[in-house]
């Protein structure tokens, strides 16, 4: 029996007295040792910020067992509280256990004890089990959990509710004392109204406590409401949710160090997503994935991966990206996509009572290819934005019929060199070539580009009347060289580029032909005087 007093329990907290009793006793019996025991606390008391707290019964524990000839017996353990309440019972070929447990009752009697700060707990769970086992070894465990009226809500997250949610394990196997724990079977089930997770083992498992390979099948339906709840310990911001009806299918190996997926199909129907900055809308998205992934190598393999929905459209095709922390980048394959650009913008719409400022329209297609050969990796980027439409809220237009780009290059990794061989943007407003060399690209860029623009004033400000609204108007045709030379961002980096016009209109100023011409050097912006001529 001992007292328990000014014990720190939460920041203005202290526990002032207390009891804790512990009782056991060892005898001998007809077979073996016979077991008693009890521990229980009792009329705990705590100063919270000046007021004081009791509990009265929080919690006890008691056990009785004893020693057979088949093995040890537990003929009961028992913890008993307001809270909770644990029954465990049974012999070496049979073990049975039941738990309940009020979530409510803990938060509320513990709240002046522990400092729960933000996080809410409610709901009622219960646990029961069942443990067979023969003398040759062979196992049969059972085990489910229910969730009723549950709340778990941590500060700045999605809360987590369930009104009658199940867990259901089912396991069979084989266990020696002396040797490794074999997997015969295993499923896991998960209900929780119309939604299902439920994942099956096919192949046995040598050894439990090992690192594999465990192939397994997982089938998963239902709607998207409750995932950012269950999902939020990983979510950065209570401000994500999702709505629609989804169905996975999976079929996937794993291991201690990779996992091997050899089919997974996703449908989503009436998808919403939102978060901090985004909202992503669906009528219907699928996806479907064949590859691996080694993380202890840091390699990824897509030997095929699409997904598709109203507004992208992606595939992959023998795609490998490795990055491994020792030896040569790998990278080949080819990806292709297209993305209606209405949709994309769509995206950053947050606020359908507040549109953008600007509307874009139009379809981009493009397409990438990698291959590899030693240590050179060489690539192809191309691309094409058709009926490009950008119209702002003040009725200020631009539309482009053609936009295309395309980039050529390669990577030697034994350099760490990036060679651009060919980079060129063409549309009726801008063209602009570029070519080079990047050096150091994991540590800090050193630039060596050089090119030149060729552009139509006309165009290149109503594109950014679509963008910002009336201001400017300028007109003209030029080219120029443009360069820039250096580690990025640094004061020693050097570029240089020009615009020049030969006619403007800047907030009700006319002016005559100029020219704007400006270089970074040592870090600082040099902008040439302004040549031009106010018209009168």
């Amino acid at each position: 029996h001992r007292d328990l007093h000014s014990f720190p329990t939460r920041r203005s907290s202290d526990l002032t007295s207390g009891q804790a009793q512990l009782t056991f006793a060892n005898r001998p019996g007809q077979e073996g040792a016979v077991l008693n025991g009890r521990l229980e606390f009792s009329n705990l008391t705590a100063n919270s910020g000046g007021r004081q707290v009791a509990w009265k019964q929080p919690i006890s524990l008691a056990l009785a067992a004893k020693e057979t000839a088949q093995g040890p017996v537990i003929e009961t353990f028992k913890c008993e509280s307001t809270f909770l309440r644990i029954q465990v019972s049974g012999t070496p070929s049979q073990l049975t256990g039941t738990a309940t447990f009020d979530a409510g009752k803990l938060a509320e009697q513990s709240r002046g004890f522990v400092d729960l700060g933000g996080t809410r707990l409610d709901g009622h769970v219960s646990a029961e089990l069942t443990l067979k086992r023969t003398a040759d070894g062979a196992f049969d465990a059972n085990a489910k959990l229910r969730l009723n009226g549950f709340q778990f809500a941590l500060p700045e997250r999605p809360a987590w509710t369930e009104d009658a949610l199940s867990l259901t394990v089912s396991a069979t196997g084989q266990s020696n004392a002396s040797g490794p724990t074999r997997l015969n079977t295993a499923v896991v089930k998960m209900e929780s109204g119309s939604d299902l997770v439920e994942t099956r083992l096919l192949e046995p498992v040598a050894d439990f406590r090992g690192s594999g390979p465990w192939q397994v099948e997982l089938h998963s339906r239902g709607q998207l409401t409750r995932w950012p709840g269950r999902l939020a310990w990983w979510l950065p911001s209570k401000t994500w949710s999702a709505q629609g009806s989804y169905d996975l299918v999976a079929g996937a190996t794993l291991s201690g160090t990779a996992l091997a997926i050899r089919q997974a199909r996703l449908t989503a129907q009436t998808l919403e997503i939102a978060g901090p900055k985004v909202v992503a809308r669906e009528p219907r998205l699928e996806m479907s994935l064949t590859g691996r992934c080694d993380w202890a190598s840091r390699r990824l393999e897509l030997e095929n991966a699409t997904l598709a929905s109203s507004t992208i459209a992606v595939q992959a095709t023998r795609f490998i990206c490795s990055l491994p922390p020792r030896g040569p980048v790998e990278l080949t394959g080819s990806l292709v996509g297209q993305a209606a650009l209405d949709r994309v913008r769509a995206l950053a719409t947050l606020d359908a009572k507040a549109p953008p400022a600007w509307s874009l329209g139009g379809r981009l297609v493009g397409r990438a290819e990698f291959k590899q050969s030693g240590g050179l990796v060489t690539g192809h980027v191309d691309g094409q934005i058709t009926d490009l439409d950008i119209v702002h809220k003040s009725g200020q237009r631009f539309q482009d019929r053609d936009v295309r780009f395309v980039a050529q290059g390669n990577y030697n990794d034994a350099s760490r060199l990036v060679h651009i061989e060919q980079a060129e943007f063409t549309s009726a407003t801008l063209k602009c070539s570029l070519a080079g060399k990047i050096a150091e690209l994991n540590t800090q860029p050193d630039l060596q580009l050089s090119g030149r623009i060729d552009y139509d004033m006309e165009r290149l400000s109503l594109f950014v009347r679509s963008l910002v609204g009336e201001g400017f108007r300028l007109a003209g045709r030029g080219s120029s060289p443009i360069a820039y030379q250096g580690v990025w961002g640094s004061d020693k980096a050097v570029a240089t580029g020009k615009l020049g016009w030969s006619w403007a209109q800047v907030y009700g100023f006319q002016l005559g032909a100029g020219e704007l011409q400006a270089s970074l050097t040592k870090g600082l912006l040099d902008v040439q005087p302004l040549t031009a001529i106010m018209i009168v």
